[in-house]
């Protein structure tokens, strides 16, 4: 392996260590998804649905680890692998009402998606502000 190969693998793909830029878990079964809407109760959950084979996916996925960079106590942020989980995909949009998409982020708050957004719309500060908070 290369040596830039190596950094890679160490740092996220915006060169921070990618222990800052972690999710709180992956939505792997529909189990999850009750879970997400449960806790949506007392605190706001968001949903980061992706796709390894989708290149603005990975563009996306810089903009969602900045907000939980930014904002990441401000609300739990859960990825969404829509390829090894499409059911529970497909399962969410149905449960809430969205049109399936990827790069797509769900903001749910006590139970419902207060608001959603996909492709190039997914940005650190749309997400953080829908948080009511303001980038920094």
């Amino acid at each position: 392996m290369r040596i830039f190969d190596k950094l890679s693998n160490l740092l996220g793909p915006s060169g921070r260590s990618a222990s800052q830029t972690s999710f709180d878990g992956k939505i792997e079964e529909m189990g999850d998804l009750d879970a997400v809407e449960i806790q949506s109760g007392t605190r706001m959950q968001v949903i980061y649905k992706h796709s390894n084979r989708c290149p603005l996916c990975h563009m996306a996925m810089r903009q969602v680890r900045d907000a939980i960079e930014k904002a990441g106590k401000q609300a739990d942020f859960y990825l969404l692998d829509v390829i090894a989980s499409r059911p529970v995909s497909m399962a969410a949009a149905e449960r809430w009402g969205i049109h399936h998409e990827s790069p797509q982020v769900l903001l749910i708050d006590d139970g419902n998606v207060a608001w959603h957004v996909a492709h190039r719309g997914v940005k650190a500060d749309a997400i953080i502000n829908q948080l009511g908070f303001e980038m920094v």
